[in-house]
C-alpha cells in the first residue's frame, strides 16, 4: 500500500492528492451519467484511422455556394460549425442532441415538455436561418433569394479530393418558382 501512487501523493502533498481525489469523482460521475466526452472531447486526435469519404456541408443562395473558407480561423470555424449543426438538425427531424438526451432522461411527460420547451430551441425555420448565415458571411440577401441547403460527399480518388455525390437537404423553393 506505502508504494501506490495515491499514498505517496497523499503524504507529499494533502492538496494536490484532494484535488487528484476530487477529478477522479467528477470523471467517474461523468462517466456514470454517460457524458464522458465532457472531460476529454479529444479521446481520438491522434487516431491514425483514415475515413476514405467525408461529409461537408454548404449553403447555396440562388445556385452560388456560400464559400466560408477564405475568412480567419474563428469566423471560418464558426461558420462551418453552425451549418453542420444545423444539417444535423434538419437530418434528424428538426430534433437536436437536448432533445434526444431530455426523452432519454426524463419519462415524466410534464417534466419532460417543461424541460423542452426551456432548453431546446423548439423549430427553427430553414429560411429565417439561411438569410442569418448569408449575413453573418457577409452577403447582401435579398427578398427574393432562393436558398439551398447541400449535402457533399467527399473523397480521395487518385491521390485528389473529389466530390462523389451530393443533395440538397433543404430548399426554399417551390415547384412554382421553376
Amino acid at each position: 500500500m506505502s508504494s501506490t501512487f495515491l499514498y505517496k501523493l497523499f503524504n507529499h502533498s494533502k492538496w494536490a492528492f484532494a484535488v487528484v481525489i476530487l477529478f477522479m469523482v467528477i470523471y467517474f460521475v461523468c462517466l456514470y451519467k454517460k457524458m464522458d466526452m465532457a472531460m476529454f472531447p479529444y479521446n481520438n486526435m491522434y487516431s491514425n484511422s483514415q475515413n476514405p469519404e467525408s461529409n461537408c456541408y454548404y449553403l447555396k443562395i440562388n445556385g452560388q455556394r456560400v464559400n466560408y473558407t477564405y475568412f480567419m480561423y474563428w469566423k471560418k470555424d464558426f461558420l462551418e460549425q453552425s451549418i453542420t449543426k444545423y444539417a444535423d438538425y434538419v437530418n434528424h427531424n428538426q430534433r437536436n442532441y437536448l432533445n434526444t438526451y431530455i426523452d432519454e432522461k426524463f419519462k415524466n411527460k410534464n417534466q419532460n415538455s417543461i424541460l423542452q420547451n426551456a432548453l431546446t430551441p423548439g423549430e427553427v425555420d430553414f429560411k429565417r436561418w439561411a438569410r442569418w448565415y448569408a449575413t453573418y458571411a457577409g452577403i447582401k440577401v435579398q427578398p427574393i433569394d432562393h436558398f439551398e441547403l447541400v449535402k457533399y460527399k467527399i473523397g480521395i480518388e487518385n491521390g485528389m479530393v473529389a466530390f462523389i455525390d451530393s443533395n440538397i437537404l433543404c430548399s426554399t423553393k417551390t415547384q412554382n418558382d421553376e
